[in-house]
């Protein structure tokens, strides 16, 4: 064999390419992966509190859909709906999500359910249900990846969505909140806006009473825990009506 046959022999051999890495933090090694999912972490700590992806809910923080699918693009992972179908009751919408990496890599994948047979929703529209059921399997699909992560930015693994929608029990004490579980005047502000804001877009509805329904209390009987939660629903009934 010439030495022109043996370049173009040898420029034909495949060269060993390293293996391609086994985690989505681009390495094997467990320490440096750790390092880089608490550098991931603190940026993503800056991102839910600055923008408030999270909702308080009896006193733990959990991450909106928004927060979580804003992690997964942190990550080059995107969630993918690949079903939606009725409940086996009827009364509802199950929905399924991938969570898919962007060469095309399913790194997890979940269900979720939203019916009428919780007291938010039974008397919501078909199109609101879907939307509920995508969101909640949105964020649970992610969570199988991606949980760790947000656990080391101090934040619940279970996403506000799938926290049950009834309210905590009001407390007795003759009628009273007592002042250290009172909305704060921040609270009670960003409420305001958001009725106001609901009201020019929707002006057919009472969204004063409408707020009551969502919390489930009257207005002298609103907790800070209550009021983060009606925050975050008057907040995707405005995303909503926008959306319309």
């Amino acid at each position: 064999m010439t030495d022109t046959e043996s370049e173009i022999a040898g420029a034909l051999v495949p060269v060993d390419q390293p293996p391609a890495p086994i985690t989505l933090f681009g390495t094997a090694d467990p320490r440096i992966a750790l390092e880089r999912m608490a550098d991931v972490a603190t940026a993503l700590v800056d991102v839910i509190e600055n923008k408030h992806l999270y909702a308080d809910i009896n006193g733990r923080r959990h991450i909106t859909c928004e927060g979580w699918t804003t992690l997964g693009g942190m990550l080059g992972v995107v969630p993918v709906v690949t079903e939606t179908r009725p409940n086996d009751s009827g009364d509802g919408i199950v929905a399924r999500v991938e969570a898919r990496t962007l060469d095309g890599r399913i790194v997890g994948a979940a269900e979720a359910e939203c019916s009428r047979a919780e007291r938010t929703w039974k008397s919501r529209d078909p199109f609101a249900l879907r939307s509920m059921a995508q969101t909640r399997a949105i964020s649970r699909a992610l969570r199988a990846p991606l949980g760790q992560i947000v656990v080391l930015a101090g934040y619940e693994p279970a996403s506000a969505e799938e926290m049950p929608t009834d309210p905590e029990p009001a407390p007795q004490a003759k009628g009273k909140i007592p002042p250290e579980l009172r909305p704060t005047k921040q609270q009670i502000s960003e409420i305001s806006e958001l009725l106001e804001a609901l009201a020019e877009r929707d002006p057919d509805t009472d969204w004063v009473a409408k707020a009551r329904e969502l919390a489930g209390v009257g207005g002298s009987m609103l907790t800070g825990t209550l009021a983060a939660n009606l925050i975050y629903r008057l907040e995707r009934e405005l995303d909503e009506l926008a959306q319309a």
